[in-house]
């Protein structure tokens, strides 16, 4: 394989030709970057063994000469990255080609798409990135390929699909990543042989029932994934694969779907449906199926006695164990498998509800229910008493924010008694800074327990709170957290800036005026406050609740684009400012305004930014100006 770039010595043409001269076997022969090369030389019909040819980024290139139509083994013939407008002169010719790659040019529906009715041996056809032009419109002349297997359109703000696409019927891979579909095309029902499909996240994000409709598709590949805004991508992903390992009928997948896109639904399902869901394996509709069950059970819920044989299958939210011993120590017998004696069925994940038989006789029951039946708080002693409740709280806090694993798992221990909402900060936090696999489940483990299961699923994304470099970075993450139910932004905020000293940024524009003023207060020493660094672009609306508190406060190594007067302003104390920043073009008359400054900390630059009527006013007020280059 021989590669050729651009040399002052030699012709373009004349490279090319030596090199053919010089390896007659060549089987693939490449040129590039060749901008003034406009075909190949005839001699090129000496390479009688050439099966790839490759053309990149030789934007002249027109025409491909009469002698390649002669190499009986060409099979493969690339042309990318040129921005070409027009298909080459003389492809026509070139019918034993079975694979063509035209990716990266410029084309339109003036192109001359008629040199591909020729080629109709052709498998392979790429054409990524080069028909943005024909905004979401396909050569016809592509759906007379009926030999193709492999079609590569992505990246070409495709936006709908032609319905003749279900002409290629052989199509095996077809490769739409990277395009702006908004619903999922259904004209990929059409395509009976498809076995790969590769999609932009949002055609997914909309639950698309004809995915699962398409007969042969094995492999999805979705691509511009975004969790925040594609929440559902990868469960639908998740749920796809499922269906093909398992052989889930169809009626399922189209429940499961259901749910997916409108959720209320489950309020509106019977037993068994909401039984069947319990089998899906997708967290959130399990536990709200769970949820519904029980508020459906509660009123006709039979409690189980020394004659019942209680079937706990699958997996359950509590350790099955745990839940046997506690039977076992009412005389109550369990099973594993189902059979014609069970009174009793315990409603868990992945129990396999297919062996139910639903004749009546069965009470059902959630792990809820079963434990209320059975007065599980005689086997635990609650920790928290109306007394001492903030008391109790505060110790397990403090054991929970040890740095001492055996305090943080004596803290979990406790709380599978009795949970608190206000500690769910503290859980956060805990499972943010823990290296330990047993207490992040554990943290995990309360949350889904006690109805916290979307913050448990996004507690497992890689969204650190502690080692974060960049404060906008901790500040995104940390109103994301702080978006779950239950999550307090001061708490949880308190907890990371005592351990990192970084969060001032989320602290100053996130929190509301209340909530800052008590988190500053802690921070604002003998009037000093530091914010500097910390990636501020602006002051808050509210900066006037430090009115009288703040006489010194830096500013310096932010980024502000413009002088934050208002809030300066509102500084009635206000005596030292240190504020050096690059950005800030422009410095305002009114900064001699801040009625007790005595001394303020510029850029060398601010005397050229500053008006001579503005630096007059401070020098006649007496404030000392200190100019600092870095």
């Amino acid at each position: 394989m021989r590669n050729y770039t651009e040399n002052n010595a030699l012709s373009e043409m004349e490279k090319v030709e030596k090199s053919i001269n010089a390896f007659p076997d060549l089987e693939v022969f490449s040129v590039f970057s060749l901008n003034a090369l406009k075909t190949l030389p005839s001699s090129i019909g000496k390479l009688k063994k050439l099966n790839q040819l490759n053309i990149s980024f030789c934007r002249s290139f027109e025409e491909l000469p009469a002698e390649l139509a002669d190499l009986k083994l060409l099979r493969s013939l690339s042309i990318t990255s040129s921005q070409h407008k027009k298909l080459p002169k003389g492809l026509a010719a070139l019918t034993n080609l079975r694979k063509l790659t035209l990716k990266g040019n410029l084309y339109s529906a003036k192109t001359g798409w008629e040199a591909l009715c020729n080629l109709k041996g052709i498998e392979s056809l790429e054409l990524s990135h080069s028909i943005v032009k024909m905004k979401s419109e396909l050569p016809k002349e592509i759906f007379g390929l009926h030999k193709l297997q492999f079609l590569y359109l992505d990246n070409n703000r495709l936006k709908k699909l032609p319905f003749e696409i279900g002409q290629l019927k052989e199509l095996l891979l077809l490769d739409l990543g990277y395009n702006i579909f908004t619903e999922f095309p259904e004209e990929l029902l059409f395509l009976p042989k498809l076995e790969s499909l590769t999609i932009n996240a949002e055609a997914i994000n909309n639950v698309p029932f004809e995915l699962f409709e398409i007969p042969s598709l094995k492999e999805l590949k979705i691509t511009g994934r975004n969790s925040l805004k594609y929440p559902l991508v990868t469960t639908i992903e998740k749920l796809f694969y499922a269906s093909k390992s398992k052989h889930l009928q169809r009626d399922f997948i189209n429940l499961i779907l259901s749910v997916l896109k409108y959720p209320n639904l489950i309020e509106e399902l019977e037993l068994n449906e909401l039984i069947q869901l319990l089998n899906c394996e997708i967290e959130q509709i399990v536990f709200r199926s769970l949820q519904r069950l029980e508020n459906m059970l509660s009123s006709s819920f039979s409690a189980p006695n020394r004659d019942s044989i209680v079937l706990i299958s699958g997996k359950t939210f509590e350790n099955k164990a745990q839940l046997k011993s506690s039977l076992d120590k009412r005389g109550i017998k369990t099973a594993s498998k189902f059979n014609d004696k069970i009174t009793h069925v315990l409603l868990s994940p992945d129990m396999k509800t297919e062996s139910f038989k639903y004749d009546g006789s069965l009470v059902f029951m959630t792990e809820k229910l079963l434990k209320d039946s059975l007065d599980f708080s005689s086997d635990q002693v609650s920790i928290f008493d109306d007394e001492e409740d903030e008391q109790s709280i505060e110790k397990i806090a403090s054991l929970i924010n040890s740095d001492s694993d055996s305090n943080n798992l004596i803290a979990l221990n406790l709380l599978k008694a009795g949970f608190k909402e206000v500690l769910t900060s503290d859980l956060v936090f805990l499972y943010k800074k823990s290296g330990n696999n047993q207490i992040r489940k554990l943290c995990i483990d309360l949350l889904k327990k006690f109805g916290q299961l979307e913050l448990a699923l996004n507690l497992k994304r890689r969204l650190p709170l502690l080692g974060v470099e960049k404060e906008k970075n901790l500040n995104n993450n940390l109103a994301f957290y702080c978006s779950f139910k239950g999550v307090n932004p001061l708490r949880l905020l308190k907890l990371i800036y005592q351990k990192s000293k970084k969060g001032l940024h989320f602290g100053m524009m996130h929190l509301n005026s209340n909530d800052k003023k008590i988190f500053f207060d802690d921070i604002i020493k003998d009037g000093i406050l530091d914010l500097s660094k910390t990636e501020l672009e602006k002051l808050p609306a509210d900066f006037g609740i430090f009115s009288t508190q703040i006489k010194t406060l830096n500013l310096s190594h932010n980024n502000f684009s413009e002088f934050p007067l208002a809030g300066l302003l509102s500084l009635k104390n206000l005596s030292e400012l240190n504020f050096l920043n690059d950005e800030v073009w422009y410095y305002p008359d009114e900064l001699s305004g801040i009625e007790n400054l005595k001394k303020l900390q510029v850029k060398l630059s601010f005397e050229s930014r500053a008006s001579s009527k503005l630096l007059s006013a401070l020098k006649s007020k007496g404030v000392k100006i200190i100019l600092a280059s870095k």
